[in-house]
């Protein structure tokens, strides 16, 4: 019967695996497979038993526990790649959604109609409308000349949304208030900010998370995504926030930096 069963499990198998998952008929076999080995297990412990062999008991012992064993680390395998591929698919899922989401009446405009057809166009009218508020230093050019990213009116407009939360930022510093946090303001402004990256992404691509700045190595981490994909539909604005002068230092403006999903 076990032959049969084992034989009638691998036909039904390749068959499942069109639907990603086993099939209810091969799920049967499975169970019937598991509890006819159950059935012969206690059969031989049964008879080992009887007949006071203990050295058979404890190699039987011996064989479910590294049976156990092995089916642990496979499952703490799986949550592991279900997990990774759980936060990727939310990644994904918050850039697409930031794409789609257009809240005109909280984004500054480009009032003087200036030509914005470039990412590097952007950038250099941003630093010249928010020089009160954001420093571009000479990294940020060089990557924004680099981009090929498209939506250029939006990369000015998340610089603008970026100057108007600086000022909300340097005035709470300014009054002592309490400040509420970067992720809700930039939220309803309808860009995403991430505050931090992965530590490996810090120690393996030490270089593209931090930067030099008045005569100090200081992070760039935290930072505006624009879409998701390659070069053309990503960008991504990395920044410090000195804490002297109360402005945001813009490092970065340009692609996807790498980390442990580029």
């Amino acid at each position: 019967m076990m032959t049969f069963l084992n034989f009638f499990l691998r036909w039904l198998a390749p068959i499942s695996t069109f639907r990603f998952s086993y099939g209810d008929i091969t799920n049967r076999v499975m169970d019937l497979i598991d509890y006819e080995q159950n059935e012969e297990l206690i059969d031989i412990k049964k008879k080992a038993e009887e007949s006071g062999d203990c050295s058979e008991l404890l190699e039987i012992a011996s064989l479910e526990s590294a049976e156990l064993s092995k089916k642990n680390r496979e499952l703490r395998n799986k949550i592991t790649e279900l997990e990774d591929e759980l936060a990727t698919a939310k990644s994904n899922i918050d850039c697409m959604t930031q794409i789609n989401k257009i809240e005109d009446s909280q984004i500054h405009k480009n009032e003087n109609n200036d030509v914005i057809d470039s990412v590097i166009s952007a950038v250099k009218k941003a630093k010249t409308d928010f020089s009160d508020t954001l420093i571009f230093l000479e990294d940020a050019l060089d990557s924004a000349i680099d981009s090929p990213y498209k939506q250029h009116e939006k990369v000015y407009n998340a610089l603008s949304a970026m100057s108007d939360i600086c000022k909300i930022w340097r005035n709470k510093i300014q009054s002592g208030e309490r400040f509420g946090g970067f992720e809700k303001l930039f939220s309803e402004k309808g860009f995403t900010y991430k505050a931090k990256e992965s530590k490996t992404a810090k120690s393996r691509w030490e270089n593209e998370y931090y930067i030099q700045y008045k005569g100090n190595k200081v992070s760039i981490e935290q930072h505006i995504a624009l879409g998701a994909g390659g070069p053309d539909t990503c960008l991504r604005i990395h920044f410090y926030r000195d804490g002297q002068s109360n402005m945001f230092v813009i490092g970065h403006v340009g692609r996807h930096k790498t980390n442990t999903k580029s």
